[in-house]
């Protein structure tokens, strides 16, 4: 059972964290983001938001499978993450993925859902490919062309599985 952020820090450690939580985000977006950090499980979407809980290292790593490397090759043309790498060393390698943070020392992703689960698969056809805070997020979907964003599956005129919401 995956332990808690808070449960196994120190006082100075969780006051760090506490410290790191104001100054990058709202108090809304800070118990947001800790609610999630206690429920995270091994998903890229989990990784980024406990990288982003952290001061350092501004990268999250696990062990890479194709879809992982897919997401955060959309994640990079869209500008949500610096980049990112992949490491052969080991029998199954490593996916690095280096956060993006403004000027103000905010990362650029607010918010990330995952939205098809293994309990439950979300499917759409092309016409039902869902707007993600209005246009100002974007919806990570794989379809028969590959891993694509809300947008470019529109263009392409295709639908599939619905993977995750950025915003």
């Amino acid at each position: 059972m995956p332990r808690s952020p808070s449960s196994s820090a120190s006082g100075s450690e969780s006051r760090r964290r506490t410290a790191v939580l104001q100054a990058r985000f709202t108090a809304a977006e800070a118990a947001d983001i800790r609610a999630r950090a206690e429920r995270a499980g091994t998903s890229v979407g989990s990784l980024i938001r406990a990288a982003v809980l952290a001061a350092e290292p501004v990268r999250a790593t696990r062990r890479p499978t194709v879809n992982h490397a897919q997401v955060a090759r959309v994640l990079a043309n869209e500008g949500f993450i610096e980049g990112f790498v992949e490491d052969a060393k080991g029998p199954q390698g490593t996916l690095k993925v280096f956060l993006k943070y403004d000027a103000s020392n905010r990362g650029t992703i607010r918010g990330i859902r995952r939205v098809s689960r293994p309990s439950r698969r979300v499917y759409v056809a092309k016409g039902e490919i869902p707007r993600v805070r209005n246009g100002l997020g974007i919806a990570i979907l794989t379809t028969p062309r590959g891993v694509l964003t809300d947008a470019q599956a529109r263009k392409a005129g295709v639908g599939g599985e619905v993977i995750c919401h950025v915003w």
